[in-house]
């Protein structure tokens, strides 16, 4: 994983998903609980809370809270995944701390990244489709950018352009890939959810507003692919990036690391 290649060395599919996988695979306790902790705890809780007030004006409330927690989670999250991801793939495990502080530092830039991007690619989606998927593609790599090479949100996305030139076909392929194992693992888990969240009592468990084991079961597994779905994804990025800078321009892992220092 940390030897070099070549400038100009076609780019590899295959390797990029290997990578995505060692990298989970590597940090899976730190990715486990950051997904649980940021992600589906926060949705799992307001969502029990809300539910609580059913029928109330109050639990759309406590629903949005409990999504808001949960979005910032998973920006926290990613900056976490692409730090430590980034740092394995350098052959330079990082200590779980300073992957979470990493991800704590970013979290105002990459919500600033991820707002313009969005902007951007739904004003494409708006006036045709084809120039909103090109701009997703064209800023794939935009959130790794950011954290590893400290660009500033206009910096990276140009940046981000620069690095998936020649590569947006292949790059949209693995978007492909990753949509479909995480809806696979989202179809998985809310199957086993589903069944335990249906009793006598009606659909979720729900009877007089009050909650059944079964119904807890559901919000977790629901509030568990979300979290998931952000580590996939964040480590399938990361190490799309590492893949394009070390195949496109030949950077060594110790040039990818030493913007660390």
């Amino acid at each position: 994983m940390s030897t070099q290649e070549p400038v100009g060395e076609a780019f590899d599919f295959g390797r990029v998903i290997q990578r995505t996988f060692q990298v989970i695979g590597a940090n899976g306790v730190l990715f486990a609980v950051g997904a649980l902790a940021l992600v589906s705890l926060p949705l799992l809780v307001g969502t029990l809370i809300g539910l609580q007030w059913a029928g109330n004006p109050i639990f759309g409330l406590w629903i949005a809270v409990g999504s808001l927690l949960s979005a910032l989670g998973s920006v926290v999250l990613q900056g976490t995944v692409v730090r430590a991801a980034v740092g394995g793939m350098n052959g330079a495990p990082v200590a779980p701390r300073e992957a979470v502080s990493t991800g704590v530092r970013f979290l105002l830039p990459l919500i600033g990244l991820a707002i313009v991007s969005a902007l951007g690619i739904w004003l494409g989606l708006i006036l045709l489709i084809v120039p909103g998927v090109i701009a997703s593609l064209m800023w794939s790599v935009a959130a790794p950018v950011l954290v590893v090479e400290k660009l500033g949100v206009f910096g990276s996305l140009k940046r981000s352009r620069d690095l998936t030139r020649g590569r947006r076909w292949a790059i949209l392929g693995l978007f492909v890939l990753y949509m479909i194992v995480s809806f696979i693992l989202g179809v998985v888990i809310q199957a086993v959810g589903l069944p335990l969240g249906v009793s006598s009592s009606g659909l979720f468990g729900l009877n007089d507003a009050t909650m059944s084991v079964g119904l807890i079961v559901f919000v977790f597994a629901s509030s568990l692919v979300n979290g998931l779905q952000g580590v996939i994804v964040a480590a399938g990025v990361a190490s799309l990036y590492y893949e394009l800078r070390t195949s496109k321009e030949g950077a060594a892992p110790e040039d990818t690391a030493s913007v660390f220092d």
